[in-house]
């Protein structure tokens, strides 16, 4: 089994690298409009994504 860390250090596919994009983008946009107030399910919602959770673990992960 592989180390998260080992994960990360390899490139995303194209498709993952987009949604990534969009997660982090969506982010900035809804902790601008609602503050620390918004959820990861917010963010993926406003992204189009189904699910924020396998990248980014919790809203402190994309506040940082």
């Amino acid at each position: 089994m592989t180390s998260p860390a080992a994960d990360d250090a390899r490139p995303l596919r194209s498709d993952a690298e987009s949604k990534r994009r969009r997660i982090l983008h969506a982010a900035r946009e809804e902790f601008a409009e609602n503050g620390l107030r918004a959820t990861l399910d917010d963010v993926a919602r406003r992204a189009g994504v189904g699910t924020a959770y396998r990248r980014f673990g919790n809203k402190q992960v994309l506040i940082n």
